[in-house]
């Protein structure tokens, strides 16, 4: 029956209802959203929760009061994608048909991971010239990575490679025709559009290397190709193509320039989690001077795969086993993509001629070299990893190198479409099977014994370690005997390709189902969460003690009332949280981290407006100066929580650091307050203190000298009337930056910085009405010039697409 529907429809659309009925059936629930992914696939919701909502009102967010005391948004807007066309598409239609921003979170994720495996094909079929052959390399490369992307996100490094490696191959066929102008342009538009996404540096080494390695071995004519480019409308096309990638490049460049740890404000926090273990040494800002810790020591580090991973690729359900977690063999990252296609891969490596295989070989050694390290997950760049960093300095960007599993498994398949469109082709199938049938079956054989070793090595046991594993060395047989089927002629050779085909999904649809065991679970409590987030808030908080919409003037720390800790952020929509374990973040501001470095949870609590109300205003007699910003933090450390309550201390213009050079953390104690488990316990501790205080909020808010109430509060800007009978300071408790400014009434005033991280203005006797805006003018420009240059390059893509058809002249 199998082989007559191959015989009426084809064996592509049969290879394609197998791959799709096999992956609905695993994840359907995923699609009708009834389930989630978890881990670090959900922990930015937060920030993308936000995002939307405020999209969805007319407003960009530029800066997150909701998370750390309040940072900058942009950075991860950027580096989470948010700048991604979809996700603007997707918020307008979140408003339209009242889509909830989790499940527009969740076909995101499915959406890069289907952007990944569509390019993945279009490039499988442009190298393997086989439809069959392509199809079945990028059906198993989605099963392959469908389970790392759905605990990491793992995909928002690469998933525009295909496609770019795909316009670029075409930009370079036709060179010397109209069409050149159109994969030119679609390649600017991808690559645009790429830098906003992640940190782009494995999109722009595996572009740049790809394209080197196509000219130095000749898979294209580099004199033919210098010749084309020297045409002087190509010339003016390429300088165009420079300045839309020049304006496309601008958010992320502007942040470099402007704000990064060197010589601005941000902090990437999330390089010093990876390259630390999650161990920090307690320091101060002002004795680290420029040379900021994350250079100084965080780029020698980095997270890669390991041998565990290795192994992987044999072992489907490794990562459960007890004895590679104590030898912390195995990363985050899956290797696992089919017993029965590796068999492939290996069969095409000893006998495959292809001008392709030096191309792939090599593209895949350098993606594995850079992601692999011998001496363990987390370790220093091995010699042949520092020499990569060199030769390009953006690698040196990416210490969380375990993303680029799914760049390998992309290879592997590329690699796999080749060897298979070579055997799909004419009677090479038979050919090969029938002089190479003994080498086949060794290495069946050394397959199975190779496990048998693994097995008995690290396990002790027998041939097989789980019920799963016994499948798959089934497999192995069930292959086998299809090849000596096929070789006596037993079976025909539509039926052999149905059974390899059912055989192949069939071991990665149990791979999923296995997988997503650990990497989904059920979303009702998140969308209930989401509904009733009114439920969760601090019962003494009622609501005639609310001003406006999304302020309340305490924090809630997060641990005690968001459910789902997966979020990274609270959901509460209140002023901020305290984040339970380390920071959720890939950047903080510079203050925010030398603060929470050295100050103890306890003075936590106190500062960063759980204690105390997030607005205050302090008669001049209750505020002092600082010195220098090392004796400030010397000072909040020394204090008790009830003389951080009532003074605060400013840093007048021109406050410096003391003068210091740092060459070992070894003289510094580690810092062990970062812990969720002691975050609950002094909250329960506190809890009667925070009760009392928070029911007496009117009387931190008003006195016979004063009296303050927030009147309009979003994400970019607060606004507070202020009656004073005597000068003073109104504080608020939020994270301080150059880009903040604040206006009395229409007059702007001094922004001063206040407790080492929170601002101050000062009021003179009277009523005044005071709005703290924050405004990063060069991301507003970069931001302009993102969007005009993708609007350009996708209007000159068009054109282009006119052009060649020979519309347009």
């Amino acid at each position: 029956m199998m082989t007559n529907a191959i015989r009426k429809t084809g064996t592509w659309q049969v290879l394609l209802a197998i791959i799709t009925l096999v992956y609905g059936l695993v994840y359907y629930e995923l699609f009708l959203c009834k389930k989630i992914f978890m881990h670090d696939s959900l922990m930015y919701y937060g920030s993308f929760h936000y995002y939307i909502e405020n999209i969805k009102k007319g407003i960009f967010p530029y800066w997150d009061p909701f998370m750390q005391m309040g940072t900058y948004f942009y950075p991860n807007i950027s580096l989470y994608g948010l700048l991604d066309p979809f996700c603007l598409i997707g918020a307008l239609a979140s408003k339209i048909f009242e889509i909830s921003p989790l499940t527009l979170f969740v076909y995101l994720r499915l959406y890069r991971l289907f952007i990944f495996v569509s390019g993945a094909f279009f490039l499988f079929r442009y190298f393997s010239k086989h439809t069959i052959a392509s199809l079945l390399s990028s059906g198993i490369l989605l099963f392959a990575v469908t389970p790392e992307n759905l605990s990491q996100p793992m995909m928002d490094y690469c998933f525009t490679i295909p496609f770019a490696l795909y316009f670029l191959m075409l930009f370079l066929d036709n060179i010397n025709s109209r069409k050149r102008y159109l994969y030119l342009f679609l390649l600017v538009l991808i690559s645009g559009i790429t830098m906003n996404v992640f940190i782009p540096a494995a999109y722009l080494f595996s572009l740049v290397i790809f394209l080197i390695l196509v000219l130095l071995l000749k898979i294209r004519n580099p004199r033919e190709i210098a010749r084309s480019l020297a045409d002087k409308k190509m010339l003016v096309s390429i300088v165009l193509a420079v300045l839309l990638l020049a304006m496309m490049a601008a958010p992320p460049v502007s942040v470099k320039l402007r704000d990064a740890s060197i010589s601005g404000e941000l902090f990437p926090v999330g390089r010093l989690i990876d390259a630390t273990s999650h161990t920090f040494k307690k320091m101060m800002a002002s004795e680290l001077r420029e040379d900021i810790f994350s250079e100084a020591f965080t780029q020698k580090r980095g997270v890669f795969i390991s041998y565990g991973n290795l192994v992987n690729l044999l072992y489907p359900d490794i990562s459960n086993m007890d004895y590679w977690a104590k030898k912390r063999y195995l990363s985050a990252a899956s290797l696992y993509f089919g017993i029965i296609p590796l068999l492939v891969c290996i069969i095409g490596l000893s006998s495959l001629r292809s001008k392709y295989k030096p191309l792939i070989i090599i593209m895949f050694l350098l993606t594995f070299i850079s992601a692999f390290s011998h001496t363990g997950l987390v370790s220093p760049y091995n010699p042949l990893q520092k020499i990569l960093n060199t030769l390009f300095p953006p690698l040196s960007m990416i210490d969380t190198r375990i993303n680029l599993g799914s760049l390998i498994f992309f290879y592997i398949c590329l690699f796999l479409s080749v060897t298979m469109g070579f055997l799909l082709r004419e009677d090479n199938l038979e050919k090969m099977i029938r002089l190479k049938y003994r080498r086949i079956m060794t290495l069946c054989a050394g397959i199975l014994l190779l496990k048998a070793a693994i097995t008995a090595y690290f396990a002790e046991k027998l041939l097989f370690i789980s019920a799963y594993d016994l499948f798959v060395l089934m497999l192995v047989g069930f292959f086998a005997l299809l090849i000596l089927s096929f070789r006596k002629g037993m079976i025909s050779r539509g039926l052999f390709l149905t059974s390899l085909f059912l055989l192949i999904f069939a071991d990665l649809g149990y791979y999923n189902v296995y997988a997503a065991r650990s990497v989904m679970v059920s979303s009702r409590p998140y969308y209930d969460f989401l509904n009733t987030k009114s439920d969760y808030r601090d019962w003494s908080i009622m609501e005639l003690n609310r001003a406006r919409q999304w302020f309340e003037y305490f924090r809630l720390p997060f641990e005690e009332y968001a459910p789902l800790p997966a979020f990274g952020e609270t959901m509460i929509e209140t002023k901020g949280a305290v984040i339970g374990g380390t920071l959720s973040s890939l950047f903080t501001t510079r203050r925010y981290y030398d603060m929470f470095s050295i100050l103890s949870m306890e003075k936590q609590l106190a500062i960063n407006g759980l204690l105390f109300p997030i607005v205050r205003f302090y008669p001049e007699n209750m505020v002092a100066n600082a010195t220098d910003k090392r004796s400030l933090l010397n000072y909040l450390e020394d204090s008790d929580i009830d003389k951080i309550g009532r003074l605060a201390v400013l840093e007048k213009p021109g406050t410096i650091n003391r003068p210091f050079k740092i060459t070992s953390l070894d003289q510094y104690e580690d810092v062990t307050w970062f812990g969720t488990d002691e975050g609950i316990f002094l909250y329960n501790r506190y809890e009667p203190f925070m009760f009392a205080i928070r029911k007496n909020l009117q009387s931190f808010l008003a006195s016979e000298d004063f009296s303050i109430q927030v009147v309009r509060f979003s994400i970019n800007e607060i606004a507070i009337e202020v009656k004073n009978r005597v000068d003073g300071y109104l504080y608020y408790n939020d994270g301080w930056s150059r880009y903040w400014k604040a206006f009395d009434s229409n007059r702007e005033i001094p922004v001063l910085i206040a407790n080492y991280n929170s601002k101050a203005v000062f009021l003179a006797a009277g009523k005044h009405l005071i709005r703290f805006v924050f405004s990063p003018g060069h991301y507003k420009i970069a931001l302009a010039l993102y969007y005009a240059g993708l609007v350009l390059s996708l209007a000159l893509a068009g054109l282009s697409w006119h052009y060649s058809r020979g519309t347009l002249k």
